[in-house]
């Protein structure tokens, strides 16, 4: 197993920085680790495809090889969850209702998170509008526990918590209706 799937976002974004390993080979770590377990899974909905990805992770090395000054998450493949308005990514919020909503504009998180150079491949799955303890919908299903997958796996950050502790991305954002 690629040792870059379970380091930390810190130490591989410290890496991708130093040219000790690219984003590309970055990239390619998360996207066989997606394809292997997110089948089963389901953590990650609404992905671009793996050439798309690809681009972007080699889109993140020109940059460097140019000495463009970076963020500090910059080669870093991240999922939004699909609470928030991410551009290029529907915003199901996991109900049929918004089934085919494209926003036009990112939200605030979302523009911070690719501001500090994360590469955005996809969204995290979540319960419908974010309410509830487990992740699962009618838009993409159900996201299952990677440990015994006829538990939960929580909710309603449960697809982001699973793609980051099964190593399928490096970091995800999460929230809490509640605070």
């Amino acid at each position: 197993m690629n040792t870059l799937l379970f380091t930390s976002a810190r130490e591989i974004a410290a890496q991708i920085r130093s040219r000790a390993v690219s984003a590309r080979e970055v990239m390619q770590a998360h996207l066989q680790q997606i394809a292997r377990l997110n089948p089963t899974l389901n953590a990650i909905v609404a992905k671009l495809d793996d050439d798309a990805c690809l681009a972007l992770a080699d889109k993140a090395d020109r940059a460097l090889s140019h000495g463009a000054a970076v963020g500090p998450l910059h080669g870093l493949p991240t999922a939004f969850k699909d609470l928030e308005a991410a551009v290029g990514f529907p915003q199901t919020k996991g109900s049929p209702i918004y089934r085919t909503l494209m926003p036009d504009a990112d939200s605030v998180i979302v523009e911070r998170i690719r501001r500090a150079g994360a590469i955005p491949i996809g969204k995290t799955n979540v319960p419908e509008f974010g309410m509830g303890s487990q992740t699962y919908n009618r838009v993409y299903g159900t996201t299952l526990n990677p440990w015994n997958t006829s538990r939960t796996s929580g909710g309603s950050s449960g697809g982001a918590a699973v793609a980051v502790a099964t190593g399928m991305l490096p970091i995800a954002d999460g929230g809490d209706l509640g605070g």
